[in-house]
């Protein structure tokens, strides 16, 4: 990690400094080590990114999964989801080992499910029995989620989901296709305008692409805005969030990706509150929202 240019002289002067330097360092990962050990005590016997609770079906059959090779005390596979793209490492476990595969991150048990049955349960038929990882798995992307549907669970988020199904129109999904098409092809205009050999980032473009479909269907934002602002912040966030999840080091770190990440937090919020205010002066002017006056989009859980 880049450390500003000021510091890295400080403690290339000062002996004494980067030894305080090191020691916070090391009094950081003490803490985080200390947390993530109250955690995982505290009666939780849990799996993630599924948590399985006491007493269901599915733990047996969770805790006789395979381990994945490798891997060292504590901190588990953090050194082998480094080195390589995480989603390839645990498909090549699957592969190896089978449809479910136990790792571990800073002394958190992970589950690889790669089983279209166990999914189904997770995902549909039992998913009361499976809570969704607040502490682990979502964590570094709770900044953008918040409490709504995606981390909200039981009574709270039949609540969310019984307000949403009441203020969104479902006619919205017939727009969804044409909205589509339009975007799709203005990427094509943008290839055929570059010309043969052009070279483009297709994951940032796919990206890219999405946020005008959203922006477009549900904020009402033109691509050009989208592009300006919304995917200037938003995407950023995202790919820190990724990062953090295989790094969690990255969270305490206060380098220069790490204020970058707090700026772009602080400004989407900014940006999301001016669009609800603009809602709220034109009500109608969202076509999600058409038929029904703006809700509170933001709701604290139940205490």
């Amino acid at each position: 990690m880049l450390l500003p240019p000021i510091l890295a002289d400080l403690l290339s002067a000062h002996p004494a400094a980067r030894q305080a330097a090191y020691a916070c360092l090391a009094a950081t990962l003490v803490l985080y080590a200390l947390r993530r050990l109250v955690r995982n005590t505290a009666g939780h016997p849990t799996l993630t990114p599924v948590a399985l609770p006491p007493h269901n079906p599915q733990t047996t059959k969770a805790c006789t999964a395979p381990r994945a090779p490798g891997g060292v005390p504590y901190v588990g596979h953090v050194a082998e989801m480094l080195r390589s793209t995480p989603w390839d490492l645990m498909t090549a476990w699957t592969v190896e080992k089978g449809p479910l595969v136990k790792f571990t991150l800073f002394g958190r048990e992970c589950l690889v499910v790669a089983e279209p049955e166990a999914l189904r349960q997770i995902m549909n038929t039992r998913m009361s029995n499976f809570k969704k990882d607040l502490g682990f798995t979502y964590a570094p992307f709770l900044c953008l989620l918040g409490t709504g549907l995606v981390t909200s669970d039981g009574a709270f988020w039949r609540k969310q989901r019984s307000l949403v199904s009441a203020a969104f129109r479902i006619e919205i999904l017939d727009d969804i296709p044409a909205i589509s098409k339009k975007a799709a092809e203005r990427f094509a205009a943008k290839v055929a305008a570059a010309g043969p050999g052009a070279a483009f980032d297709m994951i940032e473009e796919m990206r890219h692409l999405t946020l005008h479909v959203v922006g477009d269907a549900i904020l009402s934002i033109t691509p050009d805005e989208s592009d300006r602002t919304f995917a200037r912040m938003y995407l950023p966030i995202v790919t820190e969030g990724n990062k953090r999840t295989f790094n969690p080091l990255r969270t305490f770190w206060p380098d220069r990706t790490w204020w970058a990440h707090r700026s772009n937090i602080a400004k989407l919020n900014a940006y999301v509150l001016l669009l609800l205010l603009r809602c709220r002066r034109r009500p109608h002017a969202l076509p999600l929202l058409r038929t029904h006056p703006p809700l509170p989009l933001l709701r604290a859980p139940p205490s």
